[in-house]
């Protein structure tokens, strides 16, 4: 049976391994406390973002790899917050294609905000 847990750890080694990095149980442990602390500060900060864009949900079903990604130096700021608004436009963005071009920039830039308060 394959559990969430399972799933996120093997996704998350199958991206570090196209990026050329490895991840450990250690090293995913820790990616997630900086990732939440982040979170927690660009929430309360950029409430309207985190509230509309960016949850913590989105980030760790869609962007974990990402942001790991991001972490290691395999992608810049603006290679990462490009990566999470194609997650975000993939899973998340409503059929309508009028307000799909109002989102895109709102999105890149929510990205990009949430990235700044990572150690990087």
């Amino acid at each position: 049976m394959l559990t969430t847990t399972t799933f996120t750890t093997s996704f998350s080694s199958s991206i570090a391994r196209f990026f050329g990095f490895h991840i450990d149980a250690d090293s995913t442990a820790q990616m997630r406390k900086t990732m939440r602390a982040a979170y927690k500060e660009f929430a309360a900060k950029d409430g309207v973002w985190a509230d509309s864009l960016f949850d913590m949900h989105f980030l760790t079903q869609h962007g974990e790899a990402t942001v790991a990604a991001y972490l290691n130096g395999a992608l810049s700021r603006h290679q990462a917050a490009v990566e999470l608004a194609n997650a975000w436009e993939e899973h998340l963005m409503p059929a309508n294609t009028k307000r799909r071009k109002v989102l895109r920039a709102d999105v890149a830039m929510a990205a990009d905000r949430y990235l700044s308060y990572l150690p990087a």
